[in-house]
């Protein structure tokens, strides 16, 4: 036991020795730290914007109600009339203002999409483009919903809609486009005995930074660093003088200290920058994606015998689980035979706890 324990400590020792290795242990938190407070002295330094409608429609309202319960990086507010909007951007207490035309609606399902939305800017604001997008897309949820009911009220495929099925239309709209998340609508035509009710329902969650992704990823990468340094201390001759249950025991040593290691500055990382972390839940599992990377890699060090094979596989599986797996984005909505493939990269089934 007391080799073990040394072996362990001088295991340890040769990770945090390594200068690369301990800057991302230590930078890693640091930057989410200081990230996170970044962000949140920006929000203290809000930009405002002026919003009006012409009238009460549905859709202006229901835009411009988004827009002011956002929490975004700017402050709208609603002017009570188009001249008190154009004068607040003309001094400077707005950097830009939006005036939502009249009867929405209607200019929707006429298919009339051009001049809905009237933007009053300076010519040299720096950050109108940008405001732009935030405006745009609550007025894109808003549009959304009603293009959708529309097309199906009209289209031929659904004249035998029940009218309880628009209300669950209307309603899944409502639950897709609730926060800043990103979603996707398809229709399929439902044979006999089935219901709306026994269709999948897709969840969509809010973009924030994948932190949390991409330290299981850099993780993986720890493990791999591990079987590279078991396979070449073997080649060395390091085990010659050792007994084989010792050499035995120390194998998942190799990989495990340098995955713990990174297990633990993620989790600081995550409640450095601010994320809701269950601490309990967050260490159950990084604990048994370690176990799993450490069993993983012993099948490794019992297969591969040189170390070559690893120094190859290891851009492939880094490269793969960023690209395969959902890290900054899910290519399988867009390429379908992927949800299949990320099955083979470990990172995934990290990923999927929470």
């Amino acid at each position: 036991m007391k080799k073990i324990a040394l072996w362990s400590w001088l295991l340890m020792k040769r990770q945090l020795k390594s200068l690369f290795f301990l800057l991302i242990l230590i930078l890693i938190p640091i930057v989410s730290f200081i990230g996170s407070r970044t962000e949140a002295l920006s929000k203290e330094q809000e930009t405002k914007v002026a919003l009006f409608a012409r009238d009460d429609d549905v859709v202006a309202c229901a835009s411009i109600e988004d827009l002011l319960a956002m929490d975004s990086g700017y402050t709208f507010y609603l002017c009570e009339s188009e001249e008190e909007l154009i004068s607040q951007v003309r001094s400077g207490d707005a950097e830009c203002g939006y005036i939502f035309d009249e009867n929405l609606s209607e200019k929707i399902k006429k298919e009339k999409y051009k001049e809905n939305i009237i933007v009053v800017q300076k010519s040299n604001s720096m950050l109108a483009n940008l405001i732009n997008e935030t405006v745009f897309s609550a007025f894109f949820k808003q549009f959304t919903k009603i293009t959708a009911l529309n097309y199906v009220a009209n289209n031929e495929k659904f004249a035998a809609m029940d009218p309880e099925g628009f209300l669950q239309l209307e309603g899944a709209f409502e639950q897709y486009t609730k926060g800043d998340s990103v979603f996707k609508v398809s229709f399929e035509m439902l044979g006999d005995g089935e219901s709306l009710d026994e269709t999948e329902v897709i969840e969509t969650k809010a973009a924030h930074f994948p932190l949390r992704n991409i330290m299981a990823v850099l993780i993986m990468a720890g493990a791999m660093l591990g079987v590279l340094n078991w396979l070449n201390d073997r080649e060395k001759g390091v085990f010659a003088p050792m007994k084989r249950d010792f050499i035995l025991v120390s194998r998942p040593l190799y990989i495990l200290i340098p995955a713990l290691l990174l297990g633990v500055s993620t989790i600081v990382s995550l409640m450095a920058c601010g994320e809701s972390v269950f601490v309990l839940r967050e260490i159950l599992g990084m604990i048994l994606y370690v176990l799993l990377l450490t069993i993983l890699g012993m099948v490794c060090c019992l297969v591969i015998k040189k170390s070559f094979t690893i120094i190859s596989a290891m851009p492939v599986m880094i490269m793969g689980s960023l690209l395969v797996c959902p890290v900054f984005i899910d290519l399988a909505l867009y390429i379908p035979v992927l949800k299949w493939v990320r099955y083979f990269f470990v990172p995934y089934y990290y990923m999927i706890m929470f």
